[in-house]
C-alpha cells in the first residue's frame, strides 16, 4: 500500500501540473487579445493572467480531476486492465462535462483537452516510458512560459510617457463644480466675474516619474477685497492620489 502511494502521488501531481498549463494558456491568450485596452507591455499582463488561471485551474484538476482519474483507474485495473485507452477517454470525457452541462462548447473543448492531456500523460508516466526524469515536466513548462513572456513584452509596444498635459487631461474630463471653470490646458485666464478681478491658472510639476502635481490657482481682487484659493491633485497613471484646498473660497460661488 505504501509502495502504491509512493508511486501515485507523484504521478498524478505531475499530470496535474503538465495539464493545468493547456487551459491557463487558452484562458490566459483569450482574455489578453479580446481585451482592446492590454497592447502595452502585453509580457507582464501574459504572466500576471497566467498566474492567476493557473492557480484556479491547478486547484480544480486537483481535487476534482484526482479523484475522478483515481476512481476511473480502480475500476479499469479492475474490470478491464489491458484497456488504457478507455481510461483516457473517460476521464476526458469527465473533462469536459462541466462545459457539457453549461452547454459552454468552449469549455467543454478546453476541458476535455486538458483531461485528455492529463489521462494520456498519467498512463505513460505508470508504465514509465519517459527516459527522462520525472522533473523535466516541471522545468519544460516553466521554460516555456518564461519565453512566451518574453517574446511577448519585447513584442508589443511600450507605454507612452505620462505627460503633465496628460494629467491635466485626466483631471478636467472627470471636472466637477470645483475646476470645471479653470483653463483645460496648462495655462491662465483673466476675466471678471461679478465685478471682481479673477485671474485662474492651471499648472503641473513634475514630482517623479509619471506623477504630477497639478494645481490650480484662483486669484480675485475687488476693491480692497483679494484673496487666493489653491487645489492641489497629486495624479499618476492610475488616477488621483490626494487633493489639498487651501485658501478661502471666492466670495462670488457663494
Amino acid at each position: 500500500m505504501q509502495a502504491e502511494l509512493q508511486d501515485i502521488i507523484p504521478r498524478k501531481i505531475t499530470a496535474t501540473f503538465i495539464s493545468t498549463f493547456l487551459p491557463a494558456f487558452v484562458f490566459t491568450f483569450w482574455y489578453i487579445y479580446s481585451d482592446i485596452e492590454s497592447s502595452y507591455n502585453q509580457g507582464n499582463d501574459f504572466i500576471g493572467w497566467f498566474l492567476v488561471y493557473f492557480m484556479y485551474v491547478f486547484v480544480i484538476i486537483l481535487l476534482y480531476g484526482n479523484l475522478v482519474s483515481i476512481a476511473v483507474e480502480f475500476l479499469q485495473r479492475k474490470y478491464v486492465p489491458k484497456q488504457d485507452w478507455l481510461y483516457v477517454i473517460i476521464v476526458s470525457f469527465f473533462g469536459a462535462l462541466f462545459g457539457i452541462l453549461t452547454i459552454n462548447i468552449f469549455a467543454a473543448v478546453t476541458g476535455f483537452l486538458a483531461a485528455l492531456v492529463y489521462a494520456a500523460l498519467d498512463k505513460m508516466l505508470f508504465k514509465d516510458v519517459f527516459p527522462f526524469n520525472i522533473g523535466c515536466f516541471f522545468l519544460i513548462p516553466i521554460v516555456v512560459v518564461g519565453l512566451i513572456w518574453g517574446y511577448l513584452q519585447i513584442s508589443s509596444p511600450k507605454m507612452p510617457a505620462f505627460t503633465e498635459a496628460d494629467a491635466v487631461a485626466f483631471l478636467m474630463n472627470g471636472a466637477g463644480t470645483d475646476i470645471s471653470y479653470f483653463p483645460k490646458e496648462i495655462g491662465k485666464w483673466e476675466g471678471s466675474v461679478n465685478g471682481y478681478q479673477v485671474t485662474r491658472e492651471t499648472n503641473a510639476q513634475k514630482i517623479k516619474k509619471n506623477t504630477y502635481l497639478v494645481t490650480f490657482t484662483e486669484k480675485w481682487k475687488k476693491e480692497n477685497e483679494k484673496g487666493q484659493y489653491i487645489i492641489s491633485n497629486q495624479v499618476d497613471r492610475e488616477g488621483v492620489l490626494e487633493i489639498q484646498h487651501r485658501g478661502d473660497s471666492p466670495p462670488y460661488y457663494k
